[in-house]
């Protein structure tokens, strides 16, 4: 039990990060039409599907919000947010936060596994990645209009819809032998405020340093988050409902 929901929520709250620079460099992130007006400061609601060869489709929702500094993944199913930052020195921090207890674990940079590119994190699909892709759109000088990009490779059919006005993507597919992944962008929210005040109430939930763990394991919440697993930490990218990353290190 504790394996699979480890591995469930890395998948959900994350098939983003790894697919997916910092906020100051959105604008310069994809190439846009002559006045037209992007945000990145949003709450968007993603839909993710995972059929496995020759098995039904599962479905799962996950939340991405973000200001211009930062970006939180929410699995409202478990209950569970991964809130990202970017230090000074180009590394990433992160606090995974229990919503139903009202409580944070905090990973310093060194703590944490993996790829540090942040725009991965930012983004949803890496500046690498997408640089890497080849437009199939006639024009990409509209600003509402997505841009589709494509990438075909040993690991399979990679299928990116990118939202050049959200600097979000409006849909992401990953095909190959095994399985078919995608995420579909269900709405997106752009209210300064609202994002705000998410980030507001976030913190305010107590935390505690990962370090520290060891010496608290006589604290109910934390003893329970051990024994869920929840408490481990690595890449924190965009993965599959198994854990496997799409993008980023496999190169799709």
């Amino acid at each position: 039990m504790t394996n699979t929901l480890s591995k469930k929520y890395r998948a959900l709250a994350l098939l983003l990060g790894s697919l997916i620079l910092p906020a100051l460099s959105a604008a310069a992130a994809m190439p846009q039409a002559q006045g037209c007006e992007s945000t990145t400061v949003v709450h968007a609601y993603y839909q993710i599907s995972r059929q496995p060869q020759g098995e039904p489709a599962t479905q799962s929702t996950i939340e991405v919000i973000r200001n211009q500094q930062q970006v939180a993944y929410r699995n409202p199913g478990l209950q569970v947010t991964d809130l990202w930052e970017q230090t000074p020195r180009q590394r990433l921090h992160l606090v995974r936060y229990f919503d139903a207890w009202e409580r944070g674990i905090e990973y310093q940079p060194d703590e944490i596994e993996g790829s540090h590119d942040w725009s991965a994190k930012y983004f949803l699909v890496s500046e690498q990645q997408r640089q890497s892709m080849h437009s199939n759109n006639a024009s990409d000088n509209s600003c509402t209009e997505a841009q589709t990009l494509v990438k075909r490779s040993e690991d399979g059919n990679l299928t990116l819809r990118w939202s050049q006005q959200y600097q979000l993507p409006e849909s992401i597919s990953l095909e190959n032998d095994a399985e078919k992944t995608e995420w579909k962008l269900l709405k997106v929210e752009a209210d300064p405020a609202a994002v705000a005040n998410s980030f507001r109430q976030l913190g305010q939930y107590q935390t505690t340093d990962y370090t520290d763990i060891g010496d608290s394991e006589s604290d109910p919440f934390l003893r329970r988050m051990i024994n869920l697993g929840f408490v481990e930490h690595g890449d924190h990218g965009v993965y599959d409902a198994d854990g496997h990353e799409l993008g980023g290190a496999h190169n799709h």
